[in-house]
Parts: structure tokens; sequence; C-alpha cells
């Protein structure tokens, strides 16, 4: 699904990294980017749709580059997290879905000038399917729920997309400590996928490696208009996502599921031989107990 560049986000500075850090847990940090964020929310309704995609780019990698340490720290503590690790994974999940939504909104009102998104439409509906899949992924390692509204929000998105038949098109978006580039089709199969999965039943370092095995294989999900073979479901109507088949009539759209026993294949191999596909990332740091034999 995604070109992976380790450290290769868009002007990051590393020099800040250290100290991120030490205060991403802190609530005047939290202050501080809540005020940012707000800004950006405002630019969003009249600034140059160009200008506004790269810099929003940017205070998305550089969030990134601020709350990844922090969310490596509590992913690898086996105690129970504190009010304060509890309030950051709230605050994050609430920041990525602002930001999913300041993206969106931008992408709209490009959109309305032109329906074809020749500009900087792939961009922010890159961002926009981004952030709404971390908001959901941060919801359920907040134990605080998804936003009922954030399926319509991809939905409408994802609309635009086809519309403008760039689903194919790459773009650059940032992931943890790395620069992906994946297919908006990618973007969106992770965000349903995600949404389809996290329902409360997944403790967080389980939902890193999902997560970061829909990063590498979401892409290679298509939708068909065939039923056959292993399929899901996705529901007409923008409130709704993907769900299992359930012998109803054909005519619906699926999402092909074909290529699945080869990436449970691929994990299963890799556990055998004591880690965690894909191998990189936060996952890497989980320990893997390799079963005898």
């Amino acid at each position: 699904m995604t070109d992976i560049n380790p450290g290769g986000w868009a002007e990051r500075d590393e020099s800040r990294s250290s100290e991120a850090l030490a205060r991403a847990t802190d609530p005047a940090v939290r202050k501080n980017w809540n005020k940012v964020i707000a800004s950006l929310r405002t630019q969003a309704k009249t600034a140059d749709p160009f200008l506004f995609s790269h810099e929003l780019l940017e205070h998305m990698c550089r969030f990134e580059a601020a709350t990844f340490p922090s969310y490596r720290e509590i992913l690898g503590t086996t105690l129970m997290w504190d009010d304060n690790e509890r309030a950051f994974a709230q605050w994050v999940k609430a920041c990525f879905h602002t930001l999913a939504r300041t993206a969106a909104d931008a992408l709209h009102r490009a959109a309305a000038h032109d329906a074809l998104l020749s500009g900087s439409g792939g961009e922010l509906a890159a961002l926009a399917l981004t952030g709404y899949g971390n908001a959901i992924k941060w919801s359920e390692i907040s134990t605080t729920g998804s936003e009922p509204v954030s399926i319509v929000e991809i939905r409408r998105v994802q609309e635009r997309v086809e519309r403008a038949a760039i689903g194919g098109d790459r773009f650059p978006v940032p992931r943890d400590n790395y620069a992906a580039s994946p297919t908006l089709d990618a973007l969106f199969v992770r965000a349903l996928l995600l949404e389809a999965m996290c329902r409360g039943n997944l403790e967080p370092r389980q939902v890193e490696i999902v997560d970061g095995w829909l990063w590498e294989w979401s892409g290679d999900y298509a939708f068909t208009d065939s039923d056959v073979g292993a399929v899901l479901v996705l529901e007409s109507g923008r409130q709704r996502g993907l769900r299992p088949r359930n012998g109803e009539p054909r005519g619906r759209r699926y999402l092909s599921l074909d290529k699945l026993e080869d990436h449970i294949r691929m994990v299963v191999d890799a556990f055998r031989r004591g880690e965690i596909y894909p191998g990189y990332g936060l996952a890497t740091d989980f320990r893997v107990e390799v079963p005898p034999g």
C-alpha cells in the first residue's frame, strides 16, 4: 500500500523531536496545539486550497512527530494508564478528527470550483482519509468510541474522489514515524476496515498491529460488483460501512478480500521467526514468544 521512507516527512525538524518526547503529554503543549488546529480550521474556509494543502500536510507531520514518541512510550508500559495518559489518548483522537474535518472542508470548497480535483484536491482528500482513519484508530485506543459521523464524512470524501477518477493516484501522508504514499483508494479501504474492526474489542497494542497490516494490505483489496470469493459488502448510503455478506440479492458493491489468505500466511511466517509483520514501526517493539518446534 505504501512507499515507506523512515524519517522522510517534508520539513521535519529532527532537532525538535526529543523536546516533543519530553512534553507530548503536557497539558500546556495540548493547549498550544489546540490553538494551531483551531487556526487551521479557520484557514480552511478561505485560504487558497493549493497553499493550504501544503501547510496542512506540514502541520499534520509535526503533529505526528509531537505525539509519536509519547504514544510509543505508553504502548510500551504494562501498567494501567494514568489520568494524564488517558487524557492524552482522548485528545489525540479529537485532534485527528478535527484535522480530518479541516482537510475535508477545504476539499469540498475546492471541489465546488474544480470537480476533477486537478489542483490540490487529491492532496486534501488523502489528508482527510488519513485523519479519519487515525481518529477511528485512536477511538479504539482511548476506549472512547468512534464518532458516528466519521463514516459519513469518509464516504463523502470518497464520493469526491470517485467523481474525479483519482482513486489510484498516490499522495504523501504522515504515518507515525514514516512518510507514506498510498493511493486514495487504499486510504479509503484502511478507514473502512478500521471502522469495521475497532468496536471496543481490541487493546492498544492489538490496534497498532492491525493498523500496521492495513497500511500494507489495503491497496490489495479492490471494490467489485461480484460477490464471488471472500468479500465484504459495502452498504449503500453514507451512514454505513462494511459488513459481512448475509445472503442478500446481488447488485451491491463488494470489497474483495481474495488476497487475505496470502497476507495471513505472511503474518504467521513472521510470527514463527519471532517477528511482527511488516517488520518496522511500533509493533517491532513488542515482544513475540516463538512457539517451540
